[in-house]
């Protein structure tokens, strides 16, 4: 679930006042504080949370620097195998795979994303879709925004719809005047079945998690020997407790075993 539709069920549950990501900072933070203390574990912040999708994008071999704005005439040349494509970017029919000019020479992918950055408002980012052999085109993906990144990394979706959805809206509401009494109720209620729902450990061991996006920048750091303890830097699913065996009792009182005894 991306921060950008956390942020759309916030307003909806707020009755849409509009609120953005940057309205919602602070409040979503101490969300994440007052799990890491509670929990003794150590999920990053928001703002930690957005540099780590930016680095991620920075690493990356297939996003081009976007000159114009695409539009709906805005078409990525393609490759046949006779064309001299003069732009540093392309669809390559005879390897099925997209290109990009380097310096090293050229560098192929499976997909190809574009960054358009006007300096006015935040950067843009387009993926390539290809239509059919003779047309490629650009289109925004729901991920459009490069600081978007996927909540889910870090918290599992109960998490976000029984706590932290609620937590933020009661932050919200309090400040613009309201009580916030039933979001009240429903982060400290859905906080407490929670913590019955989910054994989640303080520490865990760098080499069994290191394939999670949560801990990309601790494995780079430690790629010479994951076989570290580290925080825990996100709950996942794996840490639900399974539901446990129910009692089964005699007959009678007089059976054995019966009622307990």
């Amino acid at each position: 679930m991306q921060i950008s539709e956390v942020i759309n069920n916030i307003n909806a549950a707020l009755n849409y006042p509009s609120a953005t990501i940057e309205d919602l900072k602070l409040f979503m933070d101490q969300a994440i504080s007052e799990i890491n203390s509670e929990l003794h574990i150590a999920i990053p912040s928001i703002t930690d949370m957005q540099k780590a999708t930016e680095m991620s994008f920075s690493n990356s071999t297939n996003l081009v620097l976007l000159s114009t704005k695409p539009d709906s005439s805005t078409t990525i040349p393609i490759y046949t195998g006779t064309e001299e494509i003069e732009s540093n970017y392309y669809y390559d029919a005879v390897k099925d795979k997209y290109a990009i000019k380097k310096t090293n020479g050229v560098v192929y992918s499976n997909d190809l994303y574009g960054l358009y950055n006007d300096y006015i408002s935040p950067p843009i980012l387009y993926e390539a879709v290809l239509f059919s052999q003779d047309l490629a085109l650009w289109y925004i993906p729901n991920e459009k925004d490069l600081r978007d990144f996927d909540l889910e990394d870090y918290l599992p979706r109960d998490w976000i719809f029984l706590y932290f959805i609620p937590y933020v809206c009661f932050k919200y509401a309090v400040r613009d005047g309201d009580t916030g009494a039933l979001f009240s109720d429903e982060f400290t209620q859905g906080f407490q079945q929670l913590r019955n729902a989910y054994s989640i450990p303080n520490n865990v061991n760098l080499k069994n998690v290191c394939h999670l996006f949560a801990y990309k920048d601790l494995a780079q750091e430690n790629i010479d020997n994951l076989n570290i303890i580290v925080p825990t830097r996100a709950i996942t699913d794996k840490m639900k407790v399974p539901d446990s065996m129910k009692a089964v009792w005699g007959d009678n009182f007089y059976s054995n075993g019966g009622w307990g005894l």
